[in-house]
């Protein structure tokens, strides 16, 4: 999976990436490991997150479901597919509100940023929807093996980072370039995310 690293410095490299989105008053992004290289993460802080709308699909409206309900806007049905319906846009509008975006119900640039934010840092050891999040990521978009971890395509269950998830992350760390310590802070959110992956 080392294309994740040729494919961020490519991007960098080439100037496809967005330069500033336009981001001012958002939270602001740490590494999540102190040797991440500069070149890395300007990629990372250029790289555009990506814009939904109510009905589209895609593995990262799985990982937006699972941060929302972590910080408590969202509350999964039995079954939790990837689509982004109305209660999803009702769930984004309440956080847009609360966190004074612009209220759109649009998940966009600013909303990700936020939600990359306020999920936090993430290690093993940890329980939780934003732990289904990552895992979501890791091996729907990014084919890792989280089986040793009880990972289950579309469960709306807390997920637990367990070695399995760790090392999967390492993995993805070292591919993409971060400095590799297994914990999943704003930096390796959004390299999940904005990298393209089976989405």
């Amino acid at each position: 999976m080392a294309r994740t690293t040729q494919r961020m410095t490519a991007l960098l490299a080439s100037g496809t990436l967005a330069a500033g989105m336009g981001l001012a008053g958002a939270p602001l992004a740490s590494a999540d490991g102190p040797d991440t290289s500069a070149q890395v993460l300007a990629a990372n802080e250029d790289a555009q997150w990506p814009e939904y709308r109510q009905n589209t699909m895609g593995w990262n409206l799985s990982v937006a479901k699972f941060s929302l309900w972590e910080i408590g806007y969202y509350e999964p049905s039995a079954t939790l597919d990837d689509r982004f319906g109305e209660k999803e846009v009702e769930a984004l509008m309440d956080y847009q509100q609360a966190t004074d975006l612009k209220v759109t119900g649009v998940l966009d640039a600013r909303s990700w940023e936020f939600l990359s934010e306020d999920v936090g840092v993430l290690s093993q050891g940890d329980t939780g929807p934003a732990v289904s999040a990552v895992q979501v990521a890791l091996h729907e978009k990014h084919g890792y093996d989280l089986s040793g971890d009880g990972y289950q395509r579309f469960a709306p269950e807390a997920g637990t980072f367990g070695q399995a998830t760790h090392d999967a992350v390492v993995a993805f760390q070292e591919d993409a370039g971060i400095d590799a310590d297994g914990e999943v802070g704003p930096i390796t959110y959004k390299a999940l995310v904005v990298t393209q992956g089976n989405d």
